[in-house]
């Protein structure tokens, strides 16, 4: 099979060819500067210019996004931060970020904040599945829990009250920060978190629970992973190829953070062992990791991370996993002596076998950018970084869209406002041959 780069010098070789076939109307200038632009959009490029998702008078944060790729759309859900209510809410959009109807709440009232929030899309049922950190702070025994709810293609609501994967840990356990993922082959969900169980010797634990289509727990949670060393913010991604999701997240190993990993069968229970992904004299924090399936390698995935050098000084850093588990060679996805980038997350686009990877990159006091970059499936950097202008943006999300499209989305807080809203860019490789037929 040929592979990514070259099919991208074929696209950029025929933006110039296409470009040539006018010469006598533009002019070799023009033709030349013509199939530059064609090579830039063959590598991608920000489509358009950024837009509002939602822009409410409160603090809106936490934003994440999933392709729907029967209706070309996609679906943003957030969390309304106010205190004692926070809200789960969201958006429907087309494949070119045009609102489609008004904002809705998926799951919404006092008594309760629900955070970060994550959500993946089912294909065969056209449906998503909402997840959430959920904490009760209503009842007599307050505490954490993780829940969920069902939302149409459509944007209706399927279930009338919260789906409880994980109960209230009250003063024992404190379920956080879930994430989930939609396995094909079995039509099932993984919905994955991090857990803190309190009582003496306090263990830190990654869970996991199988979710039908239907909504109903599928067997009981499990352990993916258990010990005394602290375990936060898992990311899950599913590669059909092999039926199995990969499970990864931070672990701390003395006073550093390392990336671990673990792989799960698509209908539930673990494959094989704990796989260690990233081990330095650094701290390596906030994983993330999307699959592509179709990749005529036996890389699947690719887990993204940053790494800490300095307490103001950290670079997004990226490695593949083979579908056996085997981790590849690391490398830099991006790099910048004192820049504190951070917050990567990362969606693969199987039509052109690309991953897109997008981070917070802070340039100065008001300048805090999203920025982003294109990863053939071999871990080859393409063409050049994204920047996504913004004044004070944090917590990117990305999904892959149709024809190598991606949509990013992001809280931020523009100069004079007092809250912060929610925004997207879409970023591709549209690439528009200047060919005129006379």
């Amino acid at each position: 099979m040929i592979k990514k780069t070259r099919l991208f010098k074929f696209a950029a070789a025929l933006g110039l060819l296409s470009a040539l076939l006018v010469v006598p109307a533009q002019g070799w200038a023009q033709a030349i500067s013509a199939g530059a632009s064609a090579a830039a959009a063959a590598n991608g490029a920000p489509i358009g210019q950024q837009f509002v998702i939602s822009g409410d008078p409160e603090q809106e944060v936490y934003p994440s996004v999933a392709y729907n790729s029967q209706r070309q759309e996609y679906l943003v859900v957030w969390s309304n931060d106010r205190p004692g209510n926070d809200d789960i809410r969201a958006q429907r959009l087309s494949k070119n970020g045009a609102l489609i109807g008004g904002s809705f709440y998926i799951s919404a009232g006092s008594g309760a904040d629900r955070r970060y929030p994550d959500v993946a899309y089912n294909t065969q049922q056209d449906q998503y599945l909402v997840v959430w950190e959920h904490y009760d702070n209503a009842s007599l025994v307050p505490g954490y829990g993780i829940s969920g709810r069902r939302v149409s293609g459509t944007g209706a609501v399927l279930n009338a009250t919260d789906i409880i994967i994980r109960s209230n840990g009250g003063n024992l356990a404190t379920p956080a920060t879930p994430a989930v993922a939609y396995a094909s082959t079995s039509d099932k969900y993984l919905v994955v978190w991090a857990e803190t169980w309190h009582p003496t010797p306090i263990t830190w634990d990654i869970y996991g629970q199988v979710v039908s289509s239907s909504g109903a727990l599928d067997g009981s949670q499990f352990s993916i992973s258990q010990g005394n060393e602290e375990r936060e913010q898992p990311d899950v991604a599913y590669n059909r190829h092999a039926n199995r999701y990969l499970v990864v997240w931070q672990q701390k190993a003395g006073t550093l953070w390392d990336v671990h990993g673990q792989q799960v069968h698509g209908g539930g229970g673990l494959y094989q062992g704990d796989i260690t992904i990233a081990y330095y004299t650094k701290s390596s924090m906030a994983p993330a990791v999307a699959a592509i399936p179709t990749s005529p390698t036996n890389d699947k995935f690719l887990v993204v991370w940053e790494v800490q050098y300095a307490p103001s000084d950290r670079d997004i850093y990226g490695r593949l996993v083979a579908e056996d588990g085997t981790p590849g060679t690391d490398f830099w996805i991006s790099w910048a002596n004192g820049v504190d980038e951070s917050s990567p997350a990362v969606a693969s686009s199987e039509s052109n076998l690309q991953y897109f990877v997008v981070w917070r990159h802070p340039q100065g006091v008001v300048d805090k950018p999203i920025k982003g970059r294109a990863i053939s499936y071999a871990g080859a950097l393409l063409g050049q970084e994204a920047e996504f202008s913004a004044p004070a943006a944090n917590r990117p999300a990305v999904a892959s869209g149709p024809t190598g499209d991606f949509m990013a989305a992001w809280q931020d807080q523009p100069v004079l406002a007092t809250n912060t809203n929610i925004y997207g860019q879409l970023w591709g490789n549209r690439v528009y041959l200047p060919l005129v037929i006379r």
